[in-house]
């Protein structure tokens, strides 16, 4: 053994050139540490824990990364108070920039880089009290968080994933009737392209791998051309 730290449950892991950035949850997927830490002794260089006030703790994504900065949003499971979405520098932690959004984030899924633009998925914050209510997914400039649009569309989005010239969207959860869906959309300008219902509830978000999606529904895994 070269060498062992110690760290809460560990929930997300990625290496990057002589440390690895680390996601620790105190509770399940809430209240957690970012750190980075060496991969040579193991030393911590960094950590970051995003404060809150409400007496339900935020839920946090997976961070993505992009060309020296990470990416962390937090949101709650209840439309009980604001979400923010974070950008750190990778290799010190320092802040390049911070937002909140407004309104609610209720239940954001992991932030998806591409182009230059950040996109990030989230559910209706008045859901389920108002099955008609429409989630969000608000797309912003990756270098300084400035917004650029926002799309609205089915009740709760599990995710989202870039392809070429297209962002696919996946939505559903059991209310969106008849089924959950996947929308394709102008990844500059939110223009929605194309949607293909599923005939199913979705589960997770998209995976594409050569001009393929892949994705978990309610009756197993789907792939759509």
């Amino acid at each position: 053994m070269l060498w062992k730290a110690r760290q809460r449950p560990v929930s997300w892991i990625a290496s990057l050139n002589s440390y690895a950035l680390i996601m620790s949850a105190d509770l399940g997927a809430y209240a957690g540490t970012l750190r980075a830490i060496s991969l040579d002794r193991g030393a911590e260089r960094w950590s970051f824990a995003p404060a809150y006030s409400a007496n339900l703790p935020p839920r946090l994504t997976s961070p993505p990364l992009t060309v020296g900065l990470v990416y962390l949003a937090t949101g709650y499971d209840a439309p009980i108070g604001p979400g923010r979405l974070f950008a750190r520098d990778a290799a010190t932690g320092a802040e390049r920039w911070t937002r909140t959004f407004p309104g609610d984030l209720y239940n954001p899924t992991p932030p998806v880089v591409g182009g230059g633009l950040l996109y990030l998925p989230a559910a209706a914050a008045s859901w389920p009290q108002d099955k008609d209510a429409q989630a969000p997914l608000f797309a912003v400039d990756a270098a300084t968080g400035a917004d650029r649009w926002a799309w609205y569309g089915g009740s709760y989005l599990r995710g989202a994933a870039v392809a070429a010239d297209r962002l696919c969207v996946v939505a559903g959860n059991g209310f969106d009737a008849p089924q959950g869906f996947v929308a394709a959309l102008a990844p500059r300008t939110g223009q929605e392209l194309d949607r293909t219902n599923l005939n199913a509830i979705p589960r997770s978000g998209p995976t594409i791998a050569d001009g393929v999606l892949y994705l978990f529904g309610d009756s197993g895994a789907l792939a759509i051309k």
